[in-house]
């Protein structure tokens, strides 16, 4: 009887203990961006890096973080001339080797992005962004960081 009333109390006790998670719609490549884990995103601070053009779509890009070898940075995504399906970024070359590519979350029309740079990070490397249109075309453009 004792050992039934232990595991009743310990299933009890996983199911209200993961009672309070997001679900997977609410997180992107593995972390909630709702409440961006705890770092603020400082209008003031953001550097406008420019614009690049990606097939028929202009992108603005924003940096908020500073990219450091093996941790997260943060940017800003502004996309014109249409709307696209998702987007990816990724810190490194345009082969992607030793980068992860990440899925930027949208914000309004705008997209932001956290990608974690590689360690070390390659000579060359910059900001790679893929943009899916709504048809599944895959379009690559990259962006120089500071």
């Amino acid at each position: 009887m004792k050992t039934i009333l232990v595991g009743c109390t310990v299933l009890c006790f996983m199911c209200f203990n993961g009672c309070d998670k997001k679900t997977d719609a609410a997180k992107y490549d593995g972390h909630d961006h709702g409440k961006h884990d705890g770092h603020s995103h400082d209008e003031t601070k953001k550097k406008t890096l420019g614009s690049v053009k990606i097939g028929g779509y202009e992108v603005t890009v924003g940096q908020e973080a500073p990219v450091v070898a093996g941790t997260e940075s943060s940017f800003h995504v502004k996309i014109s001339g249409g709307k696209v399906k998702a987007v990816s970024t990724w810190i490194g070359t345009h082969d992607g080797n030793g980068s992860a590519k990440l899925k930027a979350e949208p914000e309004g029309d705008d997209f932001h992005a956290h990608p974690k740079a590689p360690n070390p990070v390659p000579v060359g490397s910059a900001l790679w962004i893929e943009l899916e249109t709504k048809d599944a075309t895959k379009l690559v453009g990259s962006i120089v960081y500071q």
